[in-house]
């Protein structure tokens, strides 16, 4: 059963309809689609290490870089122009020279773009920071760097993805090609629309300039996504330490935790197949979607709406999970850490109404219960949305995003 259009609210098939607008300004916003195929998010490639010594001072040798023997880029990976870092010394450079599937000579080297500048030592680590590749550009041959940009003018103010939301701040992009997402990806939801990133489940992750905490106990939570196979304790995201604030998936379930004082636990795990309606404040009848043993977040793409709120007529805690058809599933808060399903739909429990702190995105602060799989979208608004305003990005989404699972 799709929800449909309520209340006069706009077609979002409509040009005009936009979900950063069009509701309220989101406290969070990331579209992560705008940037995956931009030279802030190459693709994976193994940290290398030069062969020769660079001075502190002056060009480096023929204005290039060679990279040592068995510690080179690989030629799928490597940018054919872009950004690399020795040390804390950026260079740019643009074109390279090739050995099979090695790179072995970085050209048209500038050095200390930004940084500091300092000599180098052979064997020191070299690592890709931002490029851009020919097959993306459609210009010139593998390698050359023809028709692509000039990257002496690139800045670290680029290693940023930036909050179009109202809380502001951005995401630092780290430096380290192992704890960066990927961008560029052709696989699963990138392939049949659009590049997202890819988090490899190992410690990509990235963190906010500073931590965004909604008001107050009211938010709303909108991904989309598609983990890989057989979720568990995939973070997607957390506030600034340890698992306080969180939202992990599962197989069949996501768990919450909340609460921006850094204290006691608010905690719920929403499954898929809970189908009891509140007896107060039931948004309807939630339809099953996988049951208790079945995954319906397995290699599936997914977009999935989280809303939370206190219902004003019996003052409890309630929390709402939405796939991009239907309602999938009610249920209420508690603090023992066993989930709201004791006493579910209607029990006793209520904790304080509190706020939910945003800080990494991808794992915990401490790199652990990393993410895996792609990411396009992650929003967060400062209040719970109706049906009919979630209605509307369901429809909104499905339509960018026409392979989005249906059941």
């Amino acid at each position: 059963m799709h929800m449909g259009l309520h209340m006069g609210l706009e077609n979002p098939h409509r040009k005009s309809f936009d979900p950063l607008h069009d509701l309220g300004a989101p406290l969070i916003h990331f579209d992560f689609t705008k940037v995956a195929r931009t030279s802030k998010f190459p693709i994976k490639t193994d940290a290398g290490k030069i062969n020769d010594s660079i001075a502190s001072t002056g060009a480096t040798v023929g204005n290039n870089i060679r990279l040592l023997a068995s510690h080179q880029f690989d030629t799928a990976s490597c940018p054919d122009a872009g950004v690399v870092l020795v040390n804390s010394e950026y260079f740019s450079f643009s074109g390279f020279t090739t050995s099979g599937s090695d790179v072995t000579i970085l050209h048209n080297v500038t050095r200390n773009i930004a940084g500091t500048q300092s000599a180098h030592s052979s064997e020191d680590t070299i690592q890709i920071v931002a490029g851009e590749y020919q097959t993306v550009h459609g210009s010139g041959s593998a390698g050359t760097g023809t028709g692509l940009r000039d990257f002496s003018d690139w800045t670290t103010d680029e290693l940023k993805v930036v909050n179009e939301g109202s809380g502001g701040g951005s995401l630092t992009i780290p430096t380290d090609p192992a704890k960066r997402p990927e961008g560029l990806n052709s696989s699963g939801l990138g392939k049949v629309h659009r590049s997202c990133l890819k988090f490899d489940g190992g410690n990509d992750r990235m963190a906010l300039s500073s931590a965004i905490t909604t008001t107050n106990g009211d938010f709303s939570v909108i991904f989309v996504h598609r983990p890989d196979g057989n979720p568990s304790n995939d973070c997607i995201i957390a506030g600034s330490s340890g698992g306080t604030n969180q939202i992990k998936i599962n197989a069949n379930t996501l768990l919450i935790r909340f609460n921006s004082s850094g204290s006691a636990n608010t905690f719920n795990q929403i499954r898929a197949n809970n189908t009891v309606a509140y007896s107060v404040g039931s948004r309807g009848t939630p339809v099953d979607k996988g049951g208790a043993t079945i995954s319906f977040l397995d290699n599936q793409s997914e977009f999935l709406a989280l809303v939370k709120e206190k219902n004003a007529t019996d003052n409890q805690e309630k929390v709402y999970l939405y796939d991009v058809q239907d309602l999938i599933g009610e249920d209420l808060l508690n603090s023992s850490g066993t989930g709201g399903q004791s006493g579910y739909p209607d029990n006793s429990e209520n904790p304080s109404n509190t706020g939910f702190q945003i800080e990494h995105i991808g794992a915990f602060s401490t790199d652990s219960s990393d993410y895996s799989g792609e990411i396009a979208v992650i929003s967060v608004y400062d209040r719970a949305l109706s049906a009919s305003e979630i209605a509307l990005l369901q429809e909104y989404y499905d339509n960018l995003y026409p392979s989005l699972h249906h059941e």
